[in-house]
């Protein structure tokens, strides 16, 4: 319950802590009991809102801040992490070629970039690149070894997939034609996807 007054005499005003042209603010915490609060006095015609006013101002305030830094996080973001022209997604930069080379040829490239020849060592990767490769095949990063007999990424890690049409000197990998890895020439002239960590 709120109650406002008057401070009434001047051992009033010094008691509570109060100053000529202030208001006294009587909170009740009960039955019968009282505590003060001091409060500038509005001018005469307008009504106090205290405390209620200050709260609201201080809750706007925090919002704007908060959507400030989100938009402004956002945009570096978007702008900073990848170069003009790659693609960003989960962290990686994926830059695909509109020309056509050799397996070989094509990591010299992403190397110069600094990035590797693409790692899809993931379904969400695999679907990412295949959307936005269409029709095309795209060299990746994943060639046949036949003293192992076993299809290794440029990393050395071994793939665990499988890759289809393949036969024999079909040593390289592509995507992007159909839904899957298809083994591929690796002398034959393709276009890559190179990859690099985003910044």
């Amino acid at each position: 319950m709120l109650v406002q007054g008057c401070c009434p005499h001047r051992e009033t005003v010094k008691e509570k802590g109060c100053h000529q042209n202030r208001r006294v603010i009587f909170l009740k915490e009960g039955a019968s009991a009282y505590h003060t609060v001091c409060q500038p006095a509005s001018p005469p015609g307008e009504s106090s809102t205290f405390p209620f006013s200050t709260m609201n101002w201080c809750m706007i305030i925090s919002v704007l801040i908060v959507v400030v830094l989100k938009v402004v996080g956002m945009t570096l973001f978007l702008l900073h992490f990848c170069p003009a022209g790659w693609d960003l997604h989960q962290g990686k930069c994926f830059l695909l070629s509109i020309f056509e080379s050799p397996w070989n040829k094509s990591r010299s490239f992403c190397k110069e970039e600094g990035s590797t020849l693409a790692i899809v060592n993931t379904p969400e990767k695999l679907k990412f690149l295949q959307d936005i490769a269409g029709a095309e095949m795209y060299f990746i990063g994943l060639t046949y070894q036949p003293a192992e007999k076993r299809w290794r990424w440029i990393n050395n890690y071994e793939f665990n997939g499988n890759v289809t049409n393949y036969r024999q000197n079909f040593n390289c990998a592509t995507i992007g034609l159909t839904k899957t890895f298809d083994a591929a020439f690796c002398d034959i002239n393709h276009r890559w996807i190179c990859e690099k960590n985003a910044k």
